[in-house]
């Protein structure tokens, strides 16, 4: 689905592009040009011949241009659609679910040596959220 959109994105690109467009235009008048020779009729053209490799190192360079042009208008699209990181899913922040509970922590008691004491647990709580100063 996504390299249809890539694609239907660089459609529209190229449609609306003079530039492309005249290019893929010269491109074509060239291979109807090389076609219509009178070299082509002998024989003496083909896919290996000098013109047939000039012919083909155009339409590479085409459709490379073509493919850069299609991955830098798919790299904008996704940058221009990304979430701004404060507007992120709820999924992705399950402490701003409720942000005004108040917070709850068991934790292992432990002695000096850091080991912990077997069935002690300490609880904390907070209640407030806010905090003022100057």
């Amino acid at each position: 689905m996504l390299a249809a959109c890539a694609v239907a994105l660089a459609w529209l690109a190229f449609a609306g592009n003079p530039q492309s467009t005249a290019q893929a235009d010269a491109a074509a008048a060239a291979s109807a040009q090389n076609a219509a020779s009178p070299t082509a009729a002998n024989g003496a053209s083909g896919p290996y011949s000098a013109s047939g490799l000039a012919g083909r190192k155009q339409q590479l360079a085409l459709w490379q241009e073509r493919y850069a042009r299609a991955e830098q208008v798919y790299t904008s699209y996704r940058d221009a659609t990304r979430y701004p990181p404060d507007s992120n899913p709820l999924l992705e922040h399950p402490d701003q679910v409720r942000p005004f509970d108040p917070v709850t922590e068991v934790n292992v008691a432990r002695d000096a040596s850091g080991k912990p004491i077997k069935g002690l647990h300490l609880r904390t709580t907070q209640d407030r959220v806010f905090m003022g100063g100057n």
